[in-house]
């Protein structure tokens, strides 16, 4: 019904008005509007009330009045003033105008989604339309349009489309058609069009609804030309489906067409002006240009709060608009200003529970999940569930929801939960669309496929994403965002798979669309550089990941502010490669600002920042500052405990990570806890116990159990590691690889040679064919196996492997790195071992050079550089240099670990070793006792590294001549051992050759030997014929049969212990230097002196060569060749090499040495065999001096020397007082040998004897004999001699049965000597 038929029997100042209220109406200016018609109706109240005309203009007013209180969202008012306008039609029996009323009352109904209500109302006027003007009316067809709309509004696209079509087959026209010739059906036939692009738009039917848009476009322009408000609204709803395809450029351009045209045709104040204003913020929001967004919504809320009251529908659909971009940009407080103001009016407008405010309350949702406010956020998505499940239980909208709530879930690690809840919205999207592509079905078959990703079903999560790559393809084509999106998310599992080459196939896919149709300034880009980056930081390719994540910040900082979480979560990505290179320093610098902006956006309580803190500790780790990350780790797990509860896998890992921290400081138990901790929440969590995760918690705790000592109990962990491994990951993956390297580690150390190659190698081919040859993880690989070779003697392999492992770890880190400092140092290792002494203190020397470039002057691996350069020097025999070393690193591990820690113990030991070397037996003694302690406090009597502290200080007791302390430790040692390790293993045959060396120290030649061979039959069976370890084993049981006079057989012995050290160790190392030494000893003894000098001129060269001219060793050896010249009587050859020797050893020892001492007494005894006394007692005093300032056992031996000079010189009482003297000393010395005390009853004898006292010199001799008559066979030849002194004083006391009987006695024991098997 026009205006003109209703308004013209209407007085002329009424039309006037009604004119004017209709201008402002067109304008917006609804107040204004309002105020005319107002007017209106309070003249015709109080002039015309009861005429039929003007009741007719009356409702008509009334009409309009509800068109603009729709508008101002004011649906109350509206309302009432449709009812009363239907109540006049009513009246007046207008049943056209009862059409339109009804008509309005839907569209009421619609606004104030009382969808049921809307549908009833447009279903009334459709039935009054059909009866009063037919079913081929274009009011009908209108009315199927209403109806259409309703059922799109539903997400019943196929029933609103039925619609639509019904409302075109009553116009009868096409869009191919002229619609210039339909002006009656005009407006009908564009909304109808319009409309069905409108649902192909929301059934992702992008292609057909862009083209339907183009044609209605087409056809406006023909009839409306181009500069029409008409031609603006098509150009906005081509630019919707332009930025639907991402296709933003040219959204931007449709809706600032849209926008010039509004602006021309409406001006700047017109709500159709904000409406674009708004599109253009859309488009700028999805290009992440934030700025431009708000800007765009802020022009949009200026004109719509000018225009409507501030209390409307449109004002808070604006609020939630800018509190959208504002969540974008993590500006949380702000967006939740936004969305509580957009609330509040609503719930103004409508009841609280009314549907416009459920996405409210999902967007407050969507805050506090984004703060890690998970249960404030349930509280929020629930709410709005509960309001739309009550009124469209099976709505698009409520499988968002669900989908937000299964986020929720996945975020909290309740997995199960999730995948039921995503699931829940997946179905709701199938009955909705069928059988049909939509982008919703893609989305929640990416969100199951997410959570089976999280399970570690990782063919379920590629059947999922690819279910979703598929319909987005077939929904969009293969070059869109969203594909792309796809292809990263199947890039991610590839990498949870390690298939590294096809992630990267993947993120270089994604990258490529995105550059193509969103450029490259885009976060989605950034995220595309971050995946590589990722890949490549898994292959070791440090740069190529430093420059990939480089990008990728530089897009974040150039869309961002500086404090945006996504430029907090790069930094943090930075921050692994920077771990990855060790450039810890870097890395807690970029996980810093990460913090800080999390703090800012998230405050303290949030999971990213629990995260952050986690990382953090990390690096703590690394560095081996234990308080700090134990710090760290405590907050992280605050934050996380009061977040998610105890149940939680997060909570898993930081019990995890704090299971390794105690490891490292050697708090085992704790250590156990933490893992018995992180187990049992992972296996509440986790149905699979074959799960990675749990796998990696059993592989730690095998670690620990090793730590421990615990070998079989570690090895049967790590074990069922593997298997579980292999079960859910495949037999080549590298955790699988992980799990035989930690095996073959285990079975390194119980001596298991051919098990631990094998299970390293096993893991080597893991890694070569996930990484190629050049990854730094491939590097550690080729270290493992290079200790595994030296463990069994063959160093050539072993350094050509840790050649291998220096080259790739300079050429991925640089040289300025830990792990290339770590590889010169084992390669010093093996060059000690080989006794390339000064090229082992060259690489280790690098090694220290590059950890304090890397580190701090008091870091653990700076500490251990100098540990290493002390045990080279100390294998020089530079004592002084290395205590200093030694000494630096023992500074530093005590300022970072205090006193009782297993560094610190060890250094101890190490400083032992040394005083030891220099015969500073009571310090040793002392440092030895104080890494006891420690050893004992942390590990208890029962495990290895005590075992080894009993064998130090045995060596000790040993020599300081207390042989039987040394053989009992010795013993508890051995007990420690075979406890632990069993009795094949190979320390077992250390301690045994330990024991042997102390009974051949005190002339138990035949318990020696019986150590020796239990040792060699355990060494010759783990080993082999040909091993490192039994060299100085052969040379052991060599000089035993030397000490019993079986030359031939010690020289056998030693010729096969030569054979293997030349064959492994090459012809220059100090092994080979003391097989020559020994056998010029028994060259010696078969008095064959021309092969003893040869020998020992061959030990001389190469310990000269090794060591210099000044170092104990060539001290040795110069003895050595001075008494080989001594035993053939050529004394002043002699003298010359003991002068040698005193020489060097003053320079090593200085003055006040034993060794000094030692060198001393032997120039005395030349001088006595050259009857040079006044020299020899000269000599034996300066020996005395220092022997008795150190009161050492040897003070007996020399008082001994001393009395054979005076013996000689005639000055018996001199002589017999010293002889007293010395067997005193040894009888008050418990650790005395009997052999010892023998002899000094000798030699009392022997000077009684030369004083005719041959009653006393009788029974000085019958207590020798008494004595060696109890010691081992070895002793036969003395005996004899004895029993040949005593025939002599039979004889001169003229006791010829007496005389007789010793004589038999010396005769037979004289044939036993001789007749000895050799």
């Amino acid at each position: 019904m026009s205006d003109q038929h209703i308004t013209t029997s209407i007085p002329q100042f009424l039309q006037e008005l009604y004119q004017q209220g209709k201008k402002c109406q067109c304008l917006f200016q609804n107040e204004e509007a309002l105020s005319y018609f107002m007017q209106i109706l309070s003249q015709i109240a109080s002039k015309f009330d009861d005429d039929t005309n003007f009741q007719r203009f009356q409702s008509h007013i009334l009409l309009n009045i509800v068109d603009i209180y729709i508008q101002q969202s004011k649906l109350i008012n509206a309302n009432l003033v449709n009812i009363k306008a239907y109540e006049l039609a009513m009246k007046l029996q207008d049943d056209e105008r009862i059409i339109l009323i009804l008509d309005k009352q839907g569209d009421i109904y619609l606004s104030q989604r009382k969808e049921s209500d809307a549908l009833e109302s447009y279903k009334r006027s459709l039935a009054m339309k059909i009866k009063l003007f037919g079913g081929n009316n274009k009011d009908v067809a209108n009315s199927y349009n209403k109806i259409g709309l309703y059922y799109h509004e539903q997400g019943d696209y196929d029933t609103a489309l039925l619609m639509y079509n019904k409302s075109l087959k009553i116009v009868n026209s096409d869009l191919d058609d002229n619609l210039a010739t339909h002006n009656d059906s005009y407006s009908i036939l564009i909304a109808a069009y319009t409309s069905i692009a409108d649902v192909y738009r929301s059934q992702n039917k992008y292609n057909e609804a862009l083209s339907l848009q183009n044609k209605i476009l087409e056809n406006k322009i023909l009839r409306l030309g181009p500069n029409h408000i008409d031609i603006a609204k098509s150009y906005n709803n081509i630019g919707l489906i332009l930025h639907a395809q991402s296709r933003y450029e040219e959204a931007f351009a449709m809706h600032q067409k849209a926008l010039q045209i509004k602006l021309t045709l409406l001006g700047c104040n017109h709500m159709d002006v904000a409406t674009s204003y708004n599109n253009i913020a859309l488009v700028h929001l999805d290009q992440s240009n934030y700025d431009q967004a708000l800007l765009n919504h802020k022009k949009s809320f200026e004109i719509i709060s000018s225009v409507l009251d501030g209390n409307s529908f449109e004002v808070a659909r604006s609020y939630n608009n800018m509190g959208t971009v504002y969540l974008r940009q993590n500006k949380y407080t702000e967006s939740l200003c936004m969305f509580e103001k957009s609330r509040q009016i609503l719930e103004s407008l409508l009841s609280h529970d009314h549907i416009d405010i459920a996405p409210i309350y999902q967007n407050i949702g969507l805050i506090y999940y984004m703060q890690g406010k998970f249960d404030d956020a349930l509280r929020m998505y629930q709410q709005s569930l509960h309001i739309r499940s009550s009124i469209m239980p099976e709505h698009l909208d409520i499988a968002s929801l669900y989908n937000n709530i299964a986020n929720i879930y996945q975020a909290q690690s309740k997995y199960d939960d999730a995948l039921s809840t995503y699931q829940k919205s997946l179905k709701i999207r199938l009955s909705i669309f069928g059988d049909k592509n939509h982008i919703a079905i893609a989305q929640s078959y990416s969100n199951i496929g997410d959570i089976y990703k999280k399970q570690s079903k990782y063919d379920k999560a590629l059947s999922m994403h690819r279910n979703s790559l598929q319909i987005k393809i077939a929904l969009l084509n293969h070059n869109h965002p969203k594909v792309a999106i796809s292809y990263h998310d199947i890039g991610r599992i590839y990498q949870c798979q390690v298939k590294y080459d096809e992630a990267l196939s993947m993120f270089q896919k994604s990258l490529q669309i995105q550059l193509e149709t969103i450029g490259d300034h885009d976060p989605d880009v950034a995220g595309s550089y971050n995946g590589i980056a990722t890949i490549y930081n898994f292959q070791g390719k440090y740069d190529e990941a430093l420059s990939m994540y480089n990008k990728s910040l530089h897009i974040l900082l150039a869309v961002y502010d500086d404090d945006h979480l996504d430029i907090a979560l790069t930094y943090n990505d930075l921050a692994t490669i920077y771990q990855s290179q060790g450039r810890y320093d870097e890395a807690l610098s970029m996980l810093q600002k990460s913090l800080k902006i999390k703090l800012s956006a998230l405050g303290q309580s949030n999971d990213d920042v629990s995260q952050t803190y986690f990382n953090i500790a990390n690096i703590y780790l690394h560095q081996r500052k234990y308080d700090e990350a134990l710090s760290m780790y405590d907050k992280s797990l605050n934050i996380s405990k009061a977040i998610f509860g105890e149940q939680h896998i997060d909570m898993a890992i930081l019990y995890h990570n704090m299971g390794i921290l105690y490891q490292l400081q050697n708090r085992y138990d704790e250590a156990l806890s933490m893992i018995m901790k992180a187990l049992n929440i992972k296996s509440s969590l986790i149905v699979d116990n074959n799960n990675a995760d749990i796998a990696a918690s059993y592989s730690l705790m095998a670690e620990i159990h090793h730590n421990k000592g615990n070998y079989d109990e570690a090895i049967s962990i790590h074990e069922r590691s593997c298997r579980n491994a292999v079960i859910a990951l495949g037999h080549d993956h590298i955790n699988v690889a992980k799990s035989y390297n930690n095996q073959g580690i285990v079975y390194l150390d119980l001596a298991k040679f051919d098990n631990a190659i094998s299970m390293l190698k096993k893991s080597h081919e893991i890694l070569l064919s996930k990484y190629g040859d050049d990854h730094i993880d491939v590097a550690t690989s080729y270290n493992n196996m290079a200790n595994a070779f030296c463990a069994q003697g063959k160093y050539d392999e072993a350094l050509s492997l840790h050649h291998k492992a220096l080259e790739i770890r300079s050429s991925k880190l640089g040289d300025d790195n830990d792990l290339v400092a770590a590889s010169y140092n084992n390669i010093g290792i093996i060059y000690i071992i080989q006794g390339k002494l000064d090229q082992a203190l060259e690489v280790c020397e690098k090694s220290l050079k590059i950890r304090l470039s890397v580190y701090s002057q008091d870091h653990i691996e700076v500490a251990h550089s100098y540990s290493n350069i002390g045990s080279v020097y100390t294998h020089q025999g530079k004592y002084g240099i290395a205590l200093i070393n030694l000494e630096k690193s023992l500074k530093i591990k005590l300022s970072i670990f205090g006193q009782n820690h297993i560094e610190v113990a060890n250094s101890y030991n190490g400083i032992a070793i040394i005083y030891d070397y220099q015969s500073k037996y009571g310090e040793a003694l002392l440092k030895y006792q104080k890494s006891l302690q420690i050893m004992l406090s942390l590990f208890g009597s029962n495990h290895l590294n005590i075992a080894r502290l009993y064998d130090n200080i045995a060596n000790i007791y040993a020599k300081n001549g207390n042989h039987d302390d040394s053989i009992a430790m010795h013993k508890q040692s051995l007990r420690v051992v075979v406890s632990v390790l069993g009795e094949d293993h190979l320390d077992v045959a250390t301690s045994y050759n330990n024991i042997g060396v102390d009974y051949l120290e005190q002339g138990n030649c035949s318990q020696a030997l019986i150590m020796f061979n239990k040792s060699l039959k355990i060494r010759l069976s783990a080993l082999g014929q040909d091993h490192y370890l039994l060299v100085k084993l052969y040379l052991n049981i060599g000089i035993c049969y030397n000490n019993q006079g079986k030359n031939d057989d010690a020289l056998s012995m030693c010729q096969k212990s030569l054979k293997i050290g030349l064959q492994i160790l090459g012809k220059n190392h100090s092994d080979i230097a003391k097989c020559y030494h020994t056998m010029a000893n028994i060259y010696n003894d078969k008095q064959t002196y021309d092969q003893a000098l040869a020998m020992g001129q061959k030990s001389l060269e190469i310990v000269t060569a090794l060591f210099g001219r000044y170092s104990i060793d060539v001290a040795q050896s110069n003895g050595l060749m001075a008494i080989t010249y001594q035993k053939q009587g050529k004394y002043d050859e002699a003298l010359a090499w003991h002068k040698k020797s005193l020489k060097v050893q003053l320079s090593v020892f200085g003055s006040n040495h034993l060794h000094v001492a030692i060198s001393y007494c032997n120039i005395g005894c030349i001088y006595k065999s050259q009857d040079r006394y006044d020299d020899a007692l000269l000599v034996f005093q300066k020996s005395f001096k220092i022997l008795h300032r150190n009161n050492h056992p040897l003070v007996a031996e020399l008082y001994s020397n001393i009395a054979s000079v005076y013996d000689d010189q005639s000055k018996y009482e001199d002589a017999l007082s010293l002889h007293q003297k010395a067997l005193q000393v040894k009888l008050s010395n418990i650790d005395s040998q009997p052999r010892s005390v023998a002899i000094s009853h000798k030699n009392i004898a022997n000077v009684y004897y030369h004083q005719s006292k041959y009653s006393q010199a009788l029974t000085e001799y019958q207590k020798a004999i008494q004595i060696l008559s109890k010691l081992p066979l070895e002793n036969q030849s003395k005996m004899a001699k004895i029993y040949n002194k005593m025939t002599c004083c039979y004889d001169k006391l003229n006791q010829d049965d007496d005389a007789n009987s010793m004589r038999q006695k010396f005769k037979k024991l004289s044939l036993l000597a001789c007749n000895k098997p050799s």
